[in-house]
């Protein structure tokens, strides 16, 4: 827990702390929701560690817990299908050592860092169209349906979505992941700061010099400027 802590301080990723056996010791809110446990709630006592319901991510906090007892240096990664996603999420799994022993690992979520795990049969998840994202609120975990986003836009560590409910923060880590996750679903990456849902531009103004600014439907009617390196790009999604 106090590894847990001092990770926490220094980054923004979902993370959980596990024994070795992949019982979750602690989980802050968003890495409980993705793996079905309570968040926030500290769970020291062996008998009353929750088990996810993870096939995925059993098998690889107890891989884990075996390679780091042959290497302490050891860090690995691979991808888990999650609670709420269709599509996998990667994670990255380090070990944590009191007084020499293994005690378990640190899992952090949207992070590839470290060896590929070895996947069961050879078989890399499939990648499917997600059906929906989510958010926060307080302390309360929202889940949006894709129409009812109409852009994200990073803010130095963190993202944040213009939805139908006002701006939520998004639970995925970094604009280039969600870029990632929402780019067969009607969404693109227009500037180095926005990713905008396609469906939702209403207007595009055209400036001095062929600047291009999507003034989407949300209720302040945001402008979205569009980087020329970008321009092309939603040219052709727009077919203008």
């Amino acid at each position: 827990m106090a590894a847990f802590n001092h990770a926490r301080s220094r980054s923004n990723a979902a993370l959980a702390a596990v024994d070795p056996a992949g019982r979750v010791v602690i989980a802050d809110d968003t890495a409980g929701v993705l793996l079905g446990v309570p968040g926030s709630t500290p769970a020291p006592d062996p008998a009353v560690r929750w088990k996810p319901e993870l096939p995925e991510f059993i098998r690889a906090a107890r891989y884990a817990a075996k390679q780091a007892t042959r290497d302490p240096d050891w860090v690995g990664s691979t991808q888990i299908f999650t609670r709420l996603a269709n599509e996998p999420t990667s994670i990255s799994i380090r070990p944590v050592f009191l007084s020499g022993h293994l005690v378990g690992n640190l899992v952090s979520f949207g992070v590839s860092e470290g060896d590929p795990l070895p996947r069961a049969g050879g078989h890399t998840p499939l990648r499917t169209q997600p059906h929906r994202m989510v958010a926060t609120r307080a302390n309360r975990m929202v889940l949006l349906g894709l129409p009812e986003i109409s852009f994200a836009q990073s803010d130095g560590n963190e993202v944040w979505l213009s939805t139908d409910q006002g701006r939520l923060r998004s639970a995925s880590p970094g604009l280039d992941k969600l870029e990632t996750e929402l780019n067969d679903s009607g969404f693109l990456r227009v500037h180095r700061q926005y990713v905008v849902n396609l469906s939702r531009i209403r207007e595009v103004e055209r400036r001095f010099k062929g600047e291009l600014f999507l003034v989407m439907d949300d209720q302040e009617q945001t402008m979205v400027p569009v980087s020329r390196r970008n321009t092309p790009a939603v040219r052709r999604a727009l077919e203008i």
